[in-house]
């Protein structure tokens, strides 16, 4: 998890299958989404993630968890079953 302090607010990221979202943490009351448990407008989530590759986070820690691909194999073809009966024509 990303933790970032900015203008003496804390942050956090929380990585999702779709993307992710800062959340607030602590810190003083305000506007922008400066509340406790609080999702942070999204005009913040570039200040916020400069923020975070200064302080060291690389952007593996904001790109979504890569999906399994399935394999395109084809599945055998089954013998065909020999008939029980004579065909007389």
């Amino acid at each position: 998890m990303v933790e970032v302090i900015l203008d003496g607010y804390k942050y956090q990221y929380h990585k999702t299958e779709q993307g992710g979202h800062w959340t607030g943490v602590a810190g003083y009351k305000g506007s922008f989404g400066r509340y406790p448990n609080c999702a942070v407008p999204t005009m913040m989530w570039g200040p916020l993630r400069k923020k975070a590759m200064a302080d060291g986070y690389t952007v593996s820690d904001f790109s979504a968890p890569k999906e399994k691909s399935k394999s395109n194999r084809s599945k055998p073809s089954k013998a065909k079953k020999p008939k029980n009966s004579i065909s007389i024509f």
